[in-house]
């Protein structure tokens, strides 16, 4: 079984989230799931609670699709584009095996950069770096097993 067959399998259930935008754009936490959606493919779905400066506070969600390719997972928006390629690789931490992916989404003049970080004890954090004419700023969002 590759690294990528490795990931994907861990990822199916229920995840609790926290997010956290820099610098002091806000927060979010609730649930994720991620729930098989046909061979190969996790249909994932968060539900959060948002909380902005100023005082917001309102309910938000995103979808995406995780489909599993050879040796590689490709995340999909909710209109199907990519947003990004994952190759992941394997590093040996004291814990265990820790496997790590990185990729780059354009979207008109924006670069989305993720990094994807899932560590032993169903540890998994996502940090997307945002830059762009308008945009500059990063989210770090931490996953824990529900």
């Amino acid at each position: 079984m590759d690294i990528a067959e490795q990931v994907f399998g861990r990822l199916s259930g229920r995840w609790t989230l926290s997010r956290v935008i820099h610098p002091d754009k806000g927060t979010a936490s609730g649930s994720a799931t991620f729930t098989p959606a046909g061979p190969g493919r996790l249909h994932y779905r968060e539900d959060v609670e948002v909380r902005l400066p100023g005082g917001y506070v309102g309910e938000a969600y995103r979808e995406y699709e995780y489909v599993l390719e050879q040796g590689l997972i490709r995340v999909l928006l909710a209109d199907g584009t990519t947003m990004h390629l994952l190759a992941f690789e394997s590093e040996q931490e004291e814990q265990g095996d820790v496997w790590t992916a990185a990729d780059i989404h354009d979207c008109r003049a924006d670069q989305y950069r993720g990094t994807y970080r899932l560590a032993p004890g169903d540890r998994l954090t996502v940090d997307m770096k945002v830059d762009g004419p308008a945009k500059d700023y990063r989210i770090v969002t931490d996953y824990g097993r529900a």
